[in-house]
């Protein structure tokens, strides 16, 4: 690769230069990912580059070999190389291939990007907490390749692998184009809590993950309950144990010592009543006491069991809750009674400040007040709420929380109290706004590419008009004299490039439709044998010009509801590619029309070369040529039969090829119609 020098001094090339200077150092600097532009020839020599002062260095070197590479891989289409490491930076490179209006290939234009300010997104760890972290990897044989420096090991990008078979780890499914969620083993080998995707336009895989062991940290410690029940049951036995001993142990010594076992919990005391007086009945009384409390202690050490062990449950329910989420419990009149220290340590607001007040000391001024009457209506009547929300910490930083409400029912049908489980979403809300931001970025550049593509199409046509008209001027008698037959052929050739010229312009503009999905379509009711006559009246001079055989058909009698304007560029275009196709003087073309299965199926036939059934499925996508040297004989963009395609999907049909090489071709495409509005019957 070297310096061009022809011509890079004439006053038109350093005017170019000038004009491509301000436009791509206004392109670079506001582009902050971007660090260069080359613009190659044909022949892979550098005629212009563009740094950005950014990341401009005095001792920089053309990447001569990176280069030269991507230009290889760019002349046949748009092509994105991998990411690669240079000088402790890291950069992938943008190329595609240029034309000249003639549609032939002029050179490349490469993007140089710089990774590290993508990576530098990418290693943002805000909300992440101390352990996770975000990765970039791809598929490299049979193993999963970073190529992003990682939180804990910034050489990690182009360094670190991990085999595709070890499955547990996400970065292995998401290079692989498996997207999930959940816990699993990372890199490392330590448990984790991730969340992964695959990107299909690069073929990367994105994995956002946290150590399971900070997901889980403790938060709270939950008082026991069991210490509560056991003092309480204790203070009951001690009084009832006073009682008994003072109305008891007094007026009857002799049942001090039952009454002594029955103090220390022994319930198998036996008592022998004597007598037949009120001592009688005491002891009796007594004995039937101590059977009962010998049963009822049976029961109560099962029902101590059953309170120990839902105890142990409750508790273990209510630590994984405030270790994984952020709490706070509210009265029916949405009064803060209950915030857990997760709650405190994300809106900077102490207990005591919160307690008492309702959640609007936390607005954002985010959300409308519609949002929360629509809130307070779903769980005044019981029902579950779950949403997004917006909050201002107390340092006027914003968080957001995904939130849901659980009201508590009271005796009454009403909800009592309500409960809310929050986890902080603000790193994802803060990647979707980055993304969102450049989405507006992306739409911003389709729209100045539209004004681009409109104001340079326009410009193009502009001449146009007035060449063709001259040219008819011209060639009548009596304006310039009498013509000889080359000054007439030289006319016409001028003629017929202006008009090819006009279709190019058209066709780019038509394809910019398409892209940026703003094809018009002005549908209405028309006859369908005025349309085909008037094909027929159209295409039959430039048949006859080229010793063709023309047959127009319709079998079917219909009004229809479309939009004859497009059907006819369909047909025009079908047409006129087969006239380049068939054989010279024998040529036979036929386009007709049909019902079937309340379609309208349109053709164009013809006995032309055919097209190889390898090459069929390239047909409908942009610039593709079966042949293309014969495409360099008789002109043409390669978007004809893209433009085709978009205009029958935007009139609700299909279009498909049959063909074989050596018999034929037969384009085939579908209207879709409604019964009501047409009239069917076939023709004899």
């Amino acid at each position: 690769m070297t310096e061009h020098k022809n011509n890079l001094d004439s006053e038109e090339a350093i005017f170019a230069k000038k004009i491509l200077d301000e436009q791509f150092s206004s392109f670079l600097n506001s582009k902050n990912i971007y660090k260069h532009i080359y613009m190659l020839d044909k022949t892979g020599t550098l005629v212009y580059q563009q740094r950005s002062l950014e990341n401009f260095h005095s001792d920089e070197h053309f990447a001569t070999e990176k280069i030269i590479s991507v230009f290889e891989n760019a002349k046949s289409g748009n092509y994105l190389s991998d990411v690669e490491r240079e000088n402790g930076e890291y950069a992938m490179c943008y190329g595609a291939p240029l034309y000249d209006l003639d549609d032939n290939f002029a050179g490349v234009i490469i993007l140089e990007i710089d990774m590290n300010q993508i990576f530098s997104l990418i290693q943002d760890p805000t909300g992440l907490g101390q352990t996770g972290e975000t990765l970039l990897g791809k598929r490299d044989g049979n193993q999963a390749l970073f190529i992003s420096p990682t939180r804990h090991d910034s050489n990690a990008a182009l360094q670190r692998t991990v085999p595709l078979s070890d499955r547990i780890v996400p970065i292995t499914d998401a290079v692989q184009g498996v997207d999930g969620s959940g816990f699993r083993i990372d890199y490392k080998g330590e448990p984790i809590l991730a969340v992964w995707k695959h990107i299909p336009s690069l073929n990367w895989g994105l994995v956002v993950k946290m150590d399971s062991a900070e997901v889980l940290q403790p938060i709270i410690e939950v008082q026991s309950l069991g210490i509560l029940v056991t003092a309480s049951f204790a203070i009951i036995i001690t009084l009832m144990t006073i009682i008994v001993s003072e109305k008891i142990s007094k007026p009857i010594k002799k049942l001090r010592h039952a009454m002594t076992q029955i103090e220390q919990g022994n319930y198998n005391v036996k008592i022998q009543p004597t007598g037949n007086d009120e001592i009688y009945d005491l002891m009796r009384s007594a004995r039937k006491m101590v059977e009962t409390m010998h049963q009822k202690q049976v029961l109560n050490d099962g029902i101590m069991q059953e309170i120990s062990s839902q105890k142990e449950e409750l508790t273990d329910l209510i630590k994984a809750l405030n270790e994984s989420s952020i709490v706070a419990v509210t009265d029916k009149h949405g009064i803060i009674t209950y915030v857990n220290d997760k709650f405190v340590e994300i809106s900077k607001y102490s207990k005591e400040e919160l307690i008492g007040k309702n959640h609007e000391i936390l607005g954002s001024g985010y959300h409308p007040p519609i949002f929360f009457k629509g809130m307070w209506k779903v769980i005044s009547e019981g029902k579950v709420w779950r949403s997004d929300i917006k909050y201002k910490a107390k340092d006027g930083s914003n968080y957001w929380v995904r939130t849901t409400i659980v009201p508590f029912i009271g005796k009454d049908g009403n909800p009592e109290q309500f409960i809310r489980i929050s986890t902080d979403i603000t790193s994802q809300k803060f990647t979707e706004e980055k993304l969102e931001s450049a989405l507006h970025q992306l739409g911003k550049a389709d729209k100045l590419k539209e004004e681009f593509s409109t104001m340079v199409s326009h410009e193009l046509k502009t001449p146009l008009t007035p060449i063709k008209g001259y040219c008819e001027i011209l060639k009548e008698d009596g304006v310039i004299g009498k013509l000889t037959k080359d000054q007439h052929e030289a006319i016409d050739e001028i003629e017929r490039n202006a008009s090819r010229l006009e279709r190019l312009v058209g066709d780019i503009l038509d394809a910019q439709k398409l892209d940026m999905g703003k094809m018009t379509f002005n549908q209405r009711l028309f006859e369908l044998d005025e349309f085909m006559t008037q094909l027929r009246k159209d295409l039959t001079p430039l048949m006859k010009d080229k010793q063709i055989q023309l047959e127009v058909k319709n079998t079917a009698n219909i009004t229809l509801q479309s939009d004859p304007g497009r059907l006819r560029q369909v047909i025009d275009n079908l047409a006129k590619n087969a006239v380049d196709f068939v054989p010279e003087n024998s040529g036979r073309i036929e386009i007709g029309v049909k019902y079937e299965d309340k379609n309208l199926i349109f053709y164009v036939k013809d006995n032309g070369v055919g097209i190889p059934l390898e090459s069929q499925k390239h047909l409908f996508k942009k610039f593709y040529q079966v042949d293309t040297s014969h495409t360099r004989k008789h002109g043409g963009t390669g978007l004809g039969l893209v433009i085709c395609k978009g205009i029958v999907e935007g009139l609700g049909g299909k279009i498909w090829v049959k063909s074989q090489s050596g018999n034929g071709t037969e384009f085939c495409f579908s209207i879709p119609i409604k019964e009501k509005e047409i009239e069917v019957r076939s023709k004899n």
